[in-house]
Formats: C-alpha cells, sequence, structure tokens
C-alpha cells in the first residue's frame, strides 16, 4: 500500500495523534520513509500475497513487538 501524502501537512489530519498508541506512531513514521516505501512496491511488484509482504516488512523494518509488556515488566 503506497501512502497518500496529499494531507501530511495538513495540521487537521493529524488530530488522532492525541490518542495514537507507540505502535500507530510508529507506522506513521515508517509509512513515510522512501525506502521503506520502495521496498513495499517491490515486494508488490514480485506479486506477494499481503501476508508474506507483511511478514518480510515486519523482520527487516523491526514493525513487531516481541512481548506486550506490563507494568512490572513481566510481560
Amino acid at each position: 500500500m503506497v501512502p497518500d501524502v496529499s494531507q501530511w501537512r495538513s495540521a487537521a489530519a493529524y488530530d488522532y495523534f492525541d490518542n495514537s498508541s507507540v505502535p500507530d506512531l510508529a507506522w506513521e513514521c515508517l509509512r513515510r520513509n522512501t525506502s521503506y516505501q520502495q521496498e513495499f512496491a517491490e515486494l508488490a511488484a514480485e506479486g506477494r500475497s499481503p501476508d508474506e509482504m507483511d511478514a518480510v516488512l515486519r523482520v527487516r523494518w523491526g514493525i513487531s513487538f516481541r512481548n506486550k509488556s506490563g507494568p512490572d515488566g513481566s510481560g
């Protein structure tokens, strides 16, 4: 998925940031990365399934969290 960049400079488009989680904010940064966009496009051009693309991108870009963190750090 190539992001729609037409509203990136509109402050109103970011009101939802006030309630966003850390992964949501990380995604907002990542999807603007031109290298990530290029790799995504290359995987899509190879005809990979969405699940396969997701798995590849998660490993390469470190966008998965190994453990959920609890208040005591036990996971």
